[in-house]
């Protein structure tokens, strides 16, 4: 692949993983919150997720042989993990933390 290819590449790819970390932001903080984190650890908590994966999934395009093998375990696992976590989310009608402290 020439040069422009890959940076057209690269640019897609970043502009997937941020639309999907911003998709996936609001409800791995309501997870975070409504297990008991604090304020900061609701901010940080899908940045730890979705930033590894993230991560991993660099790793995987520029690592190889067995270091390729184990990048794309840890994105598979964090990748389901943000799935998971987002999809318990809207399992649950009204998290703790979303509840509104007025009458409705």
């Amino acid at each position: 692949m020439n040069r422009n290819g890959r940076i057209t590449l690269v640019i897609g790819l970043v502009a997937v993983v941020l639309m999907a970390f911003r998709l996936s932001w609001n409800a791995l903080s309501d997870v975070a919150r409504a297990i008991g984190a604090d304020p900061t650890a609701a901010l940080l908590y899908p940045i730890v997720i979705d930033g590894l994966m993230a991560l991993a999934l660099v790793a995987t395009l520029v690592l190889t042989g067995p270091d390729r093998k184990f990048a794309l375990r840890v994105l598979a696992a964090y990748t389901i993990a943000s799935l998971l976590l987002n999809y318990v989310h809207g399992l649950v009608p009204a998290l703790p933390a979303r509840r509104s402290s007025g009458a409705d």
